[in-house]
């Protein structure tokens, strides 16, 4: 009979050959043990599942499971559907995680009766590592401190009780699947709190970092949409507090942020041309008062001069600006 385990760890795996050994010594490496490892294999043409297979042969509480490359948010879903813990932890396959990470979380989670607890996070690079702290709080819920619902929504840097997940899965198909589940599952817990040390470590490989631009970049409308839906349909709270947030959501995460990411491209000014008439097509049609975020005190003063260019339809202007 297989022993319950406090967590399950959930660990998507696609064609990381070069990286899955590490990463998975890192969480055998915890000093909190009371884990189950779960490994979905989403159709890797490497020797990726060798490598798992091999890894996990003396680890009674690891499994393997295998599908049909579906994406990064099916090779989730698998792994919740098989998750028996009482918490639920996400790992990517070519990342690691400190020593004490889930023991801290875990921690963290009976001490401040959290549904949700964060850390912080490093950004590895060839040649230096960047702290990212995703967010200044020690606890809050989304009812007290509906402001942050827009934070730290990375999946992996955080555990959480599974229940949350029991009617909440990462859409398929869509970019910022993060974005688009992480808000929810804040809007879902009664506590998130955090612990303010960086345990996720986030590698940044160099030939990810130059990129060209696709459409699904404005998956970010979607996804941010996708929140906005379930908040509609799940009342909590002031739906007046939350929509307000939402927007800001749209201004930061879709407007701004994305116009960085066209700007940090490859492509010749032409083709960031055309994504930023785009983007200021996108922003009309999901927030149409978008512009009434110029007098959001919470925005920095070159966010709203961008806003303010986007408003005049100088194009050209932003991309001057930002080149």
């Amino acid at each position: 009979m297989t022993e319950q385990r406090t967590i399950s760890i959930i660990v998507p795996i696609y064609n990381v050959e070069a990286y899955l050994e590490k990463c998975l010594k890192s969480i055998f490496n915890q000093t909190f043990q009371s884990f189950e490892l779960i490994l979905v294999n989403d159709g890797s043409t490497d020797s990726s599942a060798t490598i798992a297979k091999e890894m996990i042969k003396n680890f009674s509480n690891a499994r393997l499971i295998e599908q049909a490359n579906a994406g990064l948010s099916a090779a989730r879903n698998t792994g919740l559907e098989h998750a028996n813990g009482k918490y639920v932890a996400f790992v990517d396959s070519d990342d690691t995680i400190d020593e004490m990470m889930i023991e801290k979380l875990y921690n963290r989670a009976i001490q401040t009766d959290s549904d949700i607890v964060a850390c912080d996070m490093l950004y590895v690079y060839d040649d230096r590592r960047e702290f990212s702290s995703g967010g200044d709080f020690d606890s809050f819920s989304i009812e007290t401190r509906p402001e942050l619902l827009g934070i730290n929504n990375s999946a992996c840097n955080k555990l959480y009780k599974t229940t949350l997940f029991s009617d909440v899965r990462f859409p398929i198909g869509l970019w910022y699947e993060d974005l688009a589940t992480i808000p929810i599952l804040y809007f879902k817990a009664n506590r998130v709190s955090k612990v303010d040390e960086p345990l996720y470590f986030y590698y940044q490989r160099s030939t990810s970092i130059a990129h060209s631009l696709k459409p699904k970049i404005f998956d970010v409308y979607e996804a941010i949409k996708h929140v906005d839906d379930y908040v509609q349909t799940h009342q909590k709270m002031n739906l007046n507090v939350l929509s307000r947030e939402i927007k800001h959501m749209y201004i930061t995460h879709g407007l701004h942020l994305t116009t960085l990411r066209i700007m940090k491209s490859t492509d010749i000014d032409s083709v960031r041309l055309r994504f930023i008439m785009e983007n200021a097509s996108k922003i009309r049609e999901y927030n149409p008062k978008w512009i009434l975020s110029i007098f959001d005190h919470r925005l920095g003063f070159k966010t709203k001069i961008i806003l303010l260019l986007y408003h005049i339809k100088a194009y050209n202007l932003i991309i001057m600006a930002l080149n």
